[in-house]
């Protein structure tokens, strides 16, 4: 290896701790060319690889300080207390080109643990460009985006795991049911076998899709589709959610019973990130909002904040005000109003 030689400022001790047990399962002396700041008190889950000889429950911690042995409880605080750090999302100066076209430009907003943050904007104003960045679907130019924490242009793989996505068109397998889709799903995401069956029947029923289980995707209407995809993005119940305009295609009863289950989560301290262009939604459930336009923040806040700074009565016409609502011109193809 071309790496510098290991030194003992940089040996660790490696431990790894069940999370039902006091007693340590394991120890190796980590030999690291890392500066030892960069080690002291780091917590990480096990990878899958490791998960062979150690176990599925466990967490490895490294401890420089004294080459001693850290305690269950210890491990489990320093978890637990590390999420109050940073927010659940975190966007600062993204920017986005395709070519020409400016599609995200230095957009920046935090989205904080236990909160619902709408990203509202016009048709073609960013939302789901800013969205796909977030979800590593697509690289950015410039900019950073963290979710739990974890860089998601660095260690992408991990960001997902912590989070659930609802695109707003979503891919899925019109040859497969119902059934077999939620399962193919569950397994990508490390399910176990019984958890997963479990929790397969318990969101066909919350969809009211137990009847069509066993039928083709393909013969699903619109807001079937929608809903079983809303089921697959929360399957593994994350904590933090990304939606983009999750509302499209649903009936009026289930609409209202959509955003009763994410109010649920955000009480429960999840976090949403919903993008729509419907203000009303918006004004309903978010705590906080960005109006974006043409890739760029125009104003963000609690709604109140938001109608405070357009002077404004109503989200919707906050939004037109600062979008600008005689912005496009009317075509000189049609014929003149009068």
């Amino acid at each position: 290896s071309s790496s510098p030689a290991a030194t003992p400022d940089s040996c660790a001790v490696m431990t790894a701790f069940n999370s039902q047990s006091p007693e340590p399962r394991s120890r190796a002396v980590v030999m690291s060319a890392l500066r030892r700041a960069s080690l002291m008190n780091q917590w990480m889950p096990v990878s899958w690889l490791m998960k062979g000889f150690i176990g599925h429950s466990e967490y490895l911690s490294f401890d420089i300080r004294h080459g001693s042995y850290l305690s269950a409880g210890a491990v489990t605080a320093g978890m637990a207390s590390s999420g109050a750090d940073y927010p659940a999302i975190g966007v600062a100066h993204l920017t986005k080109r395709f070519g020409s076209l400016l599609a995200v430009d230095d957009l920046s907003f935090e989205v904080e643990r236990g909160q619902l943050f709408g990203l509202l904007g016009s048709n073609g104003a960013g939302k789901t460009t800013a969205l796909k960045v977030l979800t590593g679907l697509l690289r950015p130019d410039q900019g950073s985006v963290t979710v739990d924490g974890v860089d998601v242009l660095r260690r992408p793989v991990e960001a997902k795991r912590r989070i659930g996505f609802l695109p707003e068109a979503p891919a899925l397998y019109d040859l497969l049911t119902a059934k077999e889709f939620l399962e193919m799903i569950g397994t990508l995401r490390g399910m176990s076998p019984g958890k997963l069956d479990r929790r397969t029947d318990e969101l066909l029923e919350m969809m009211e899709l137990s009847e069509f289980a066993k039928n083709n995707i393909g013969t699903y209407s619109r807001g079937m589709r929608q809903k079983l995809a809303f089921a697959a993005a929360v399957i593994h119940e994350p904590k933090i959610l990304i939606l983009d305009e999750p509302l499209s295609g649903l009936d009026p009863r289930f609409g209202k019973l959509f955003k009763g289950w994410i109010k649920d989560l955000t009480g429960s301290g999840g976090s949403v990130l919903m993008s729509t262009h419907v203000t009303g939604n918006a004004e309903e459930l978010c705590d906080r909002v960005a109006i974006i336009d043409r890739g760029k923040v125009l104003a963000t806040g609690t709604v109140r904040e938001v109608l405070s700074a357009a002077g404004a009565q109503t989200l919707e016409d906050a939004f037109v005000t600062l979008v600008g609502g005689n912005r496009w011109q009317r075509s000189p193809s049609l014929p003149p109003t009068h």
